[in-house]
């Protein structure tokens, strides 16, 4: 908890504020065999993170009882299809039970034991060749990027996604401290109903909107066409900047206070996410390396350097082993417009990497704070001075305290070569009365949003009907491919 004193400070001397999110990532899996040592932050002490031990590592149970074992020799790409990661198959990752499920009122499961990971990855509609592949974890040699900005800066070992679920939900919590009771990913009804067919509306809004009211200027940048953040109600294509002008732009004079950075999914029209940068398990996890390395580097060596706060984290952990189980959550308190399972919001889901990057900060800390994406919240919150969204970013822990240094310390002005990302087939065979899947609805639904915004009034009356006709993979793929020419850079 800061001091009036310690946060006009902080005040003084941060200005911007940077987020990367990535995709699909347990903390375990992408630094669990790091054995990064440090300084735990507000304590002084040494310590390691909260990681694995090589020499005795967990494991879960498979389908025969057989226990499979965490090991550091991730592949680079897994081949189809990754770990489920919706509501139901993170029940089953976290109590190990296969008959699990909330009750009337939405109460998460008791107790949680993080032991179902392998029974959930084998019992998908296409189990995997290889069940083992959701304990597999990355040696540090494999993530050079990630492991030392983890070593020179801060590395979080307790920041947890906000729910037990996937993508779109979390990624909502980032920008709006809730997902307005969305438990799961978007079916096409909810797209079809009125006040999300142009954006989902949470109750006091989003980030982006309070920055506004309070005169603060702010800025997304996306890697692909069909960015997740045109999901939310009241951001427009004239607000997203291609990722290709970032290391320009914040070169020039006024570049935002705050800024959001969305990766390049890839291909994920197909269902592979392959030629993307976001880290998805379809696509080469060294792409994702090389983004963070550019998003550092430009950072790094612009004028706002000094003044500047950097976070990159993980939207929720993609169906890979954790150990570290998760805590209960405070219950964003808000309408529950969105709900498909009726989950009550007070759960936690699995740990996720998370990194903050400043050069106000001391070198090679630990935070041991308790954090999930709304604490992106409370700590814009607090360096601004603007209200809460929600009970849950209102009750978050912030980060500000961790610039205690009043001159910017040396810093590395360049990070480590990436390894080569494999060169990868970004398309492939679809059958064209496969259903669509959760993931590539919500896309469907940024797509929709952007045919909205460049097409005739005439053309838009006919959009809704045009939607509910989009009913396997075949049609969405020639509708989106449609639109994708159309959208500006």
């Amino acid at each position: 908890m800061l001091t009036p004193s310690q946060l006009q400070s902080v005040q003084t001397k941060i200005k911007h504020v940077i987020v990367l999110m990535l995709e699909n990532r347990s903390f375990d899996h992408m630094l669990g065999y790091s054995g990064i040592q440090g300084t735990i932050a507000r304590t002084g002490n040494r310590g390691t993170i909260e990681g694995i031990d090589p020499a005795n590592p967990p494991s879960n149970s498979d389908n025969s009882n057989q226990p499979v074992f965490s090991s550091p020799d991730a592949p680079f790409v897994m081949d189809p299809p990754d770990p489920g990661h919706d509501l139901k198959d993170v029940l089953v990752q976290l109590t190990g039970r296969t008959d699990t499920k909330l009750d009337p009122n939405g109460n998460y499961p008791a107790p949680l034991n993080n032991s179902g990971f392998v029974k959930s990855f084998q019992n998908q509609s296409k189990p995997p060749a290889d069940p083992a592949l959701v304990m597999k974890a990355f040696s540090p040699e494999n993530l050079p990027i990630l492991t030392q900005l983890a070593r020179e800066f801060v590395v979080c070992d307790n920041w947890f996604s906000s729910l037990p679920g996937p993508t779109w939900p979390n990624r909502f919590f980032v920008h709006a401290a809730t997902s307005g009771g969305l438990d799961d990913s978007p079916g096409l009804l909810q797209i079809l109903e009125a006040d999300t067919i142009k954006g989902f509306k949470f109750d006091k809004g989003n980030i982006f909107g309070c920055l506004t009211e309070h005169r603060i200027n702010w800025a997304i940048y996306a890697g692909g066409k069909f960015p997740q953040v045109l999901a939310l109600k009241g951001i427009r294509s004239n607000d997203i900047t291609a990722f290709e002008h970032f290391s320009e732009d914040i070169r020039k004079p006024g570049f935002p206070a705050y800024t959001f950075i969305e990766p390049d999914f890839g291909h994920f029209l197909f269902g592979n996410y392959k030629g993307g940068n976001s880290q998805h398990p379809l696509d080469d996890v060294s792409s994702g390396e090389k983004l963070i390395k550019e998003v550092y580097e430009s950072l790094r060596n612009s004028p706002i350097w000094e003044q500047s706060l950097l976070v990159i984290t993980y939207d929720e952990h993609g169906g890979f082993y954790d150990h570290v189980i998760p805590p209960t959550a405070p219950d964003p308190a808000d309408s529950r417009r969105y709900s498909k399972h009726n989950f009550n919001f007070k759960q936690y889901g699995v740990r996720v990497p998370a990194l903050i990057i400043s050069p106000l900060i001391s070198r090679n800390l630990i935070d041991k704070n308790l954090y999930d994406h709304s604490s992106i919240l409370a700590s814009l919150e607090t360096l601004f001075g603007i209200g809460s969204l929600t009970e849950r970013d209102r009750l978050a822990n912030n980060f500000l305290d961790l610039v205690t240094l009043d001159i910017p310390r040396e810093t590395p002005a360049t990070l480590s070569d990436t390894i080569a990302p494999a060169v990868l087939n970004e398309s492939a065979p679809i059958d064209p009365n496969a259903p669509l899947d959760s993931t590539l609805t919500g896309f469907l639904h940024v797509a929709y949003i952007r045919d909205l915004e460049i097409s005739t009034p005439a053309h838009r009356d006919e959009l809704p009907d045009k939607l509910k006709d989009l009913d396997n993979r075949s049609k969405v793929l020639s509708y989106m491919q449609e639109v994708k020419p159309q959208v500006q850079e």
